[in-house]
């Protein structure tokens, strides 16, 4: 997907970036598209057109048909939708499942397993500092 990108930057020359939001990251989301064929070119909609990329149109791009684009490459069998798999995950549904706990270890487990292991530690210490004891005071 990137080189795909690097490759279509390449060939359409001056660029222009429409800046649409930011994520919650602070990162820059926009449309990137040739300066001398506008945004209806976007290089975010070729991406979809080819299958690179998923149609996410949170910050916007639904009006250039970014689902649209996604459903063309699903049903010609391009980019990430080649094989039987269909795909895969969507990035942002499996970051919201992780976030969710669907299988992940919760805090509380976490939490729990991170004061065993400190009571080990603890525990280990301890054993040494009797076994240093003996030898030095014997």
């Amino acid at each position: 997907s990137a080189d795909n990108l690097a490759a279509m930057a390449r060939r359409s020359g001056a660029l222009m970036m429409e800046v649409m939001s930011y994520d919650r990251y602070d990162r820059v989301v926009g449309l990137l598209y040739p300066a001398r064929s506008g945004r209806r070119n976007s290089l975010n909609l070729r991406m979809a057109r080819e299958g690179h990329v998923y149609a996410y149109t949170r910050f916007g791009g639904a009006e250039l048909g970014m689902r649209t684009a996604e459903r063309d490459a699903r049903s010609a069998r391009r980019g990430v939708w080649r094989s039987s798999w269909e795909g895969g995950e969507r990035p942002w549904e499996y970051r919201s499942r992780s976030r969710s706990g669907g299988g992940s270890m919760s805090k509380g487990a976490l939490i729990i397993l991170l004061v065993l292991l400190l009571l080990l530690v603890l525990a280990g210490l301890a054993v040494a500092g009797l076994e240093f004891a003996a030898r030095w005071f014997g």
